[in-house]
């Protein structure tokens, strides 16, 4: 059975009910969130490209989810990333893991608009309730000075081995550094099989963009239309790489496609370079806090 989640639904839907989690939980951050329109519920943007994938799709190995759909679609000049993702439970532990649904993001450069987070069970679908009673989590350590990297956690509930979890949003970004250019790494969980991989980047064809892939024959289609390029990754049946034993945590062992704009590193170090420089006194004063913080430990 095929499914077009974008034909059968461009229009908001909300999430279930959320967990606070084992991270900190501000209720009145939370709530400044949703003010400041931060993480909102809104439809798909007009510009994503409707994907269909397939719910029946089944892997020769069997493992605790299946994941059907990996889809990542970017928009450089709008500074928009439209993600698109579904995954077959098949055991208790997998609803044990994916049942506490988290989106981690940037609340001081990006806004997130969910589209709607479902469940596809034999013929019926559920979409789950409302984002009012979702709960944002501080994920950085207590010492930092700023709240700024944020963790959307929803406790999704009933669901059972054989259903489909499927979830969509986009998230809105204003980088602080380089927020003229367009640099995004696409990956895969690895060694697991993927019933369909769907990555495409559109952008003026004035930028000069540039892609590398871990493998070679990932090869995007081109498609040019007036002053707009569109390359488009769409990979079915991927069968995935299995991991040999003992490898180590350090090497990428996953696929990947990166894309940017970016027309060498010296073009990052001098963002990063011009960064410190405007927020000298605040480096001193973490300088500081460090050298207290290593002194006390030395007593």
């Amino acid at each position: 059975m095929e499914i077009d989640s974008l034909d059968l639904k461009r229009q908001s839907v909300p999430v279930y009910k959320a967990i606070m989690g084992t991270e900190t939980f501000d209720t009145q951050h939370g709530e400044a969130l949703m003010t400041q329109d931060r993480l909102r519920v809104g439809p798909v943007p007009e510009w994503a490209k409707s994907c269909p994938f397939q719910l029946g799709f089944r892997p020769n190995e069997s493992s605790h989810v299946t994941y059907l759909l990996f889809e990542r679609q970017i928009q450089a000049e709008l500074g928009q990333t439209f993600i698109h993702r579904a995954l077959r439970l098949n055991t208790m532990q997998g609803i044990e893991e994916e049942s506490p649904w988290r989106l981690d993001f940037e609340a001081l450069q990006q806004r997130i608009i969910l589209h709607w987070i479902k469940t596809h069970r034999a013929k019926a679908q559920f979409d789950h309730p409302t984002l009012a009673s979702a709960r944002v989590v501080n994920r950085q350590p207590a010492s930092f000075m700023q709240e700024s990297r944020l963790g959307l956690v929803i406790m999704l509930e009933d669901l059972r081995p054989g259903d489909i979890l499927e979830w969509c949003y986009t998230i809105e970004s204003r980088p602080l550094l380089l927020p003229e250019h367009c640099a995004a790494i696409f990956t895969l969980p690895a060694g697991a099989p993927v019933g369909k991989v769907y990555f495409s980047v559109r952008f003026n064809s004035a930028r000069a963009m540039q892609w590398k892939s871990s493998e070679p024959e990932w090869q995007p289609a081109v498609k040019r239309q007036e002053s707009e390029i569109d390359w488009v990754w769409a990979i079915e049946d991927y069968p995935g790489h299995r991991l040999e034993e003992n490898t180590p945590d350090w090497l990428v062992a996953y696929p990947w496609i990166q894309i940017s704009d970016c027309a060498d590193w010296g073009t990052v170090a001098a963002a990063f370079a011009g960064h410190w420089k405007e927020d000298e006194d605040d480096l001193r004063k973490t300088a500081a806090e460090i050298c207290d913080l290593v002194e006390a430990a030395a007593l």
